[in-house]
């Protein structure tokens, strides 16, 4: 091997063995970079956060996920001009944290109908939306206790909803009792009887479905036996009195059908069995049971549902032993709403079945 050649092996195993000399110190210096910058993040309480130097050299890059921007300028100001850094970056991600805790909500009435108790922890975007309404559609009893908080935590739901879909039956219930704990709705309270239990059960059922479970700890105030037996002896009625006792009965609940079918649903036939000995007892009159439904759909269509309703009703009751002498069916569709059908609650008020009393002598009452 000659002269030349040694001396140029040598060369560049000089020029080999700096390069990889400054190669390792700059990684030095860029590890106690990040190292320190990670300490400082470490710090500030945001360990979440990464601090790289690789191949920046003296360039601190931020990597990580943060809930805020506020936390975001926390993090870069924390950073700026420390550690003999020559530039900051980021790629910091604003990712919003998703709250895992439930609402605990408690709503108490009294036997006047009065709010006397309205607490608990919920989101704080569902208070005055889902809440507000309250304090102003009811009359808040002297003792009235309101301590309702908010927490970013708590995962939000469809309060006002599931409110305005029980307020309608408060009137039904004595002292009601209303607790939300997330998706969970525990109704309390005393009603008059098994029809108006049941009732209240069906409709909510109904309007809610499966997006809110409804735990029920009704309690008949009434003895129902005792009711039913009333009903069995009871003296004969006259056409007001029968007209009265009927529409006393379908206050307290309705009949209830499948879907675009006459076909009563179970949960009805208490209900048509206190209306069957009812008009038993009527004597010297004619009774009109009328079908009525909300304005969606067809209107013929319509017409022939609730007339097939009524008249569903009517065999129940020749079946129960009301002559059927006595008895008529007739539908009327959407033409007599007692509500609106531009809601849901309304559609559902004006989806019913009626008793019209009249004496023989052909005077309606």
């Amino acid at each position: 091997m000659g002269k030349k050649t040694l001396i140029f092996l040598g060369i560049v195993g000089f020029i080999i063995i700096f390069l990889l000399c400054t190669w390792l110190h700059v990684r030095s210096i860029e590890q106690d970079i990040a190292t320190c910058s990670q300490d400082i993040l470490n710090k500030a309480g945001l360990p979440q956060l990464t601090a790289q130097t690789q191949n920046t050299g003296r360039d601190v890059i931020i990597i990580g996920t943060l809930e805020s921007k506020q936390l975001k300028e926390k993090a870069l100001k924390s950073l700026q001009n420390q550690c003999h850094m020559t530039g900051l970056g980021n790629q910091i991600q604003i990712v919003k944290a998703k709250p895992t805790k439930v609402a605990h909500v408690r709503i108490l009435f009294n036997e006047n109908n009065e709010l006397v108790k309205f607490v608990g922890t919920t989101a704080k975007e569902t208070i005055e939306t889902n809440f507000g309404f309250l304090l102003d559609k009811f009359k808040r009893a002297q003792n009235f206790n309101l301590s309702i908080n908010s927490n970013k935590d708590i995962i939000p739901a469809d309060y006002h909803r599931y409110l305005s879909e029980l307020l309608p039956h408060l009137h039904k219930i004595n002292a009601a009792d209303i607790s939300f704990e997330g998706q969970i709705i525990t109704l309390k309270g005393k009603v008059a009887s098994e029809l108006v239990k049941n009732q209240i059960s069906h409709e909510l059922q109904n309007t809610l479905g499966n997006d809110a479970k409804i735990v029920y700890s009704l309690i008949v105030e009434d003895n129902s036996t005792q009711q039913s037996n009333n009903i069995v002896n009871q003296q004969p009625l006259n056409a007001n009195q029968c007209q009265q006792d009927l529409s006393n009965l379908l206050k307290q609940s309705k009949v209830q059908f499948n879907s675009g079918s006459a076909e009563i649903l179970a949960g009805s036939f208490d209900l048509l069995n206190h209306l069957a000995q009812t008009t038993k007892a009527c004597q010297g009159v004619a009774i009109e049971i009328i079908g009525h439904t909300d304005k969606s759909g067809n209107e013929i269509n319509n017409i022939k549902l609730s007339k097939a309703r009524a008249l569903a009703v009517a065999n129940y009751l020749f079946k129960q032993g009301v002559k059927a002498d006595k008895l008529t069916g007739i539908g009327v569709g959407s033409s007599q709403p007692i509500a609106t059908n531009e809601t849901k609650q309304g559609r559902m008020q004006n989806r019913r079945i009626e008793f019209k009393v009249h004496s023989l002598n052909g005077v309606k009452k």
